[in-house]
């Protein structure tokens, strides 16, 4: 689900936050590899959203993309020193 302008006052839990320029939830690997493919093409200001608990957004919003997880996003694996499934 791809949205422009989406309020970030919905996805954290302090309530807070204006506009993402462009807002997607990944509700599954397959979805975000997509989205990566499609959306990122030079843009720099790139945010990953998880359940929001310590985040904060500006009134002013977010000039980039902000990615959010899904529930199919809540385990990680260690791979290597400097890799994470």
């Amino acid at each position: 689900m791809i949205y422009k302008n989406e309020k970030l006052s919905k996805y954290n839990w302090f309530n807070l936050g204006g506009p993402a320029k462009i807002f997607f939830k990944a509700n599954s690997q397959s979805d975000l590899i997509e989205f990566l493919k499609d959306y990122l093409k030079g843009e720099k200001n790139i945010y990953i959203l998880g359940a929001g608990s310590n985040t904060l957004f500006r009134d002013s919003g977010f000039n980039g993309i902000i990615i959010k997880l899904g529930n199919t996003f809540a385990h990680t694996n260690l791979i290597g020193s400097d890799k994470i499934e």
